[in-house]
């Protein structure tokens, strides 16, 4: 009996049609990777050309900046070129990674068809093997090469397409010719008051006509006054024509834009919807609230977080972006720690329980996305600070202070830069700093009740036992964060308590009783302090050596939150009303 399949044996048309397949496969193959590896030389030669650190014009438009600091358009241009050059290099370097694996598949399919071929030769011949058909072969390989080059021409747009957003698509993100930075420039933050106390967190404004007297009974000096809502201790954020401040009630919680020619309220939104918020409201103090963290914004967006960790983004015409339960914070009191944005992030800190509980944490956000970057656990107890991004040499820092730990951080990542074991208690003012005359910028940290400590913001590791520079011990305050000019030292304490010090040595320079209770903290403004008392009363004196006092103005409406200080104007938030002050 015979079996067929012993006698199987290619034919010689089966053979033929391998080998025919096999050549093809190779010509086309080898094509192929001759194309891919000449189209990757090339685009490494246009990734040295196209590296935005590289480009002339970029830096060309750079250098005119530096010469016109306050044009808008050469900044705006910074930023489209910018984000154009980085987009093109972001999609070479793409198309790189792309090519190669391209180039290995065709060198692979190469190689295969050439061992088939190599076999096929080591076979016998076989009888009568069948006609070949030159032209019918030819006309497959140039059916193959096409098809196949279409294929490559379509995976390489799309390599180069693929890192780029559609038309109109994340306009809010990186730009492109029609699109805005996701964040305000540095100097655009310097000229607004984008959180609490001002750009950076310093308390310091960028102007010198701010008004120095007012009067609430008669309206002089008041432009305008309205109504906010629902009650809440934050302090009002500024942003061109747009006051931000928000309340809150145990069931609501709102934010409010108000006009800042008119005082009309443009919008306000309800922060409600948020999933795994808390059905049951925080136990919270009255003095503390359910809305007393202050919002933020990056220019593009306003954020806003309340007493039950409810935490959202508001776009500038008030539309809900996004919105995440953080979980109600175990604070005595109840959560005052405000907002803090840097580039695209913002910043938010949970400093709660004890410091071996593992219960604290800061956490980075993106402000477009509502995703977080990074979160770090913190070794601290509650504390209703709220951070400061300041520049040490060239660096971004992200200050933070509880007890007992001063931490540094960097920004973008979350690393730990430094730390300090110096703080004990119940922390509630926040970091003050300046450069001074030192290399070596100093920052300063109240111990409530006790004592203020300067260290020295170039440290590394732990510099506990290195780089505290001075501790002072009079007139230390509870609640109002100091203020600094870089050469004087300014603390405020609730009960009215006002000490200088020099801000390099520590020596006190004079102390002033002002017989009346504080918990606004201190600003600086054209040379000038400002000091606003519970009563609603603004006290004005000389940031220098000596106590001179230049004006007092009264409000008529008691007032807890720290004013915003802005070109001719202020704006102050009373028990019930926002205010306008100015001509």
């Amino acid at each position: 009996m015979k079996l067929p399949f012993l006698n199987r044996m290619p034919d010689a048309e089966e053979s033929g049609q391998r080998v025919r397949s096999a050549r093809t496969t190779a010509f086309v193959s080898g094509v192929f990777s001759l194309w891919v590896g000449a189209s990757l030389v090339w685009n490494s030669l246009q990734l040295r050309v196209a590296n935005p650190l590289d480009s002339v014009q970029l830096a060309q438009l750079k250098k005119n900046l530096e010469q016109q600091p306050g044009d808008e358009s050469l900044k705006l241009q910074i930023r489209k070129l910018d984000y154009q050059l980085r987009r093109e290099f972001s999609g070479r370097r793409k198309m790189n990674v792309n090519g190669s694996y391209l180039l290995l598949a065709g060198l692979l399919a190469l190689l295969a068809s050439l061992k088939v071929i190599e076999n096929h030769r080591r076979q016998l011949p076989m009888p009568q093997p069948a006609a070949r058909d030159p032209e019918g072969e030819r006309g497959r390989a140039r059916l193959a090469v096409s098809g196949l080059s279409g294929v490559l021409g379509l995976l390489v747009v799309w390599g180069c397409l693929a890192d780029r957003p559609l038309s109109g698509e994340g306009a809010g993100a990186s730009g492109g010719s029609d699109a805005k930075a996701s964040y305000a420039t540095a100097d655009e933050m310097k000229k607004e008051w984008p959180r609490f106390l001002g750009p950076g967190g310093a308390g310091l404004s960028a102007y010198t006509n701010v008004p120095q007297s007012w009067n609430g009974k008669t309206g002089q000096g008041i432009v305008w006054k309205a109504q906010i809502p629902l009650p809440g201790h934050n302090s009002p954020v500024v942003w061109k024509e747009s006051v931000y401040v928000t309340g809150a009630t145990a069931t609501k919680r709102e934010v409010y834009c108000f006009d800042t020619g008119s005082g009309k309220l443009r919008w306000k939104g309800e922060v409600k919807g948020i999933s795994g918020s808390p059905t049951k409201p925080p136990a919270v103090m009255e003095d503390t609230g359910f809305a007393a963290p202050t919002c933020a914004t990056d220019g593009e967006r306003v954020y806003a977080i309340f007493a039950n960790g409810d935490f959202a983004a508001f776009s500038p015409d008030g539309k809900l972006l996004w919105g995440k339960a953080l979980g109600i914070p175990e604070v005595n009191y109840g959560y005052a720690s405000s907002l803090v944005t840097w580039e695209n992030l913002v910043f938010v800190l949970m400093d709660q329980g004890y410091p071996d509980e593992g219960k604290s944490f800061l956490r980075a956000i993106d402000g477009e996305s509502g995703k977080t970057v990074w979160e770090k656990s913190r070794p601290v107890a509650s504390s209703w600070t709220t951070p400061a991004v300041i520049e040490v040499k060239g660096k971004p820092q992200l200050i933070t202070c509880s007890d007992p730990w001063v931490i540094a951080y960097d920004p973008k990542s979350g690393a730990e830069v430094w730390k300090a074991q110096i703080l004990s208690g119940e922390i509630a003012p926040s970091t003050a700093f300046a450069g001074g005359q030192r290399a070596d910028p100093l920052l300063f940290f109240i111990e409530p009740y006790s004592r203020v400590v300067a260290v020295k913001a170039d440290g590394s590791g732990d510099v506990t036992h290195t780089h505290v520079a001075w501790e002072a011990f009079d007139g230390i305050p509870d609640i109002c964060t100091p203020v600094t000019n870089g050469e004087l030292l300014f603390l405020l304490n609730t009960p009215g308590s006002l000490t200088c010090y020099e801000a390099n040595t520590g020596k006190k320079v004079w102390e002033k009783e002002l017989a009346m209770d504080f918990k606004s903290s201190p600003c600086i403004a054209g040379g000038k302090l400002y000091m606003l008392s519970v009563s609603g009363k603004m006290i004005v004196v000389t940031a220098g050596r000596q106590f001179k006092k230049l004006g007092e103005s009264e409000l008529g409406e008691e007032c807890t939150a720290t004013p915003a200080f802005l070109d001719g104007r202020i704006y102050l938030r009373g028990e019930k009303n926002l205010y306008c002050i100015g001509s």
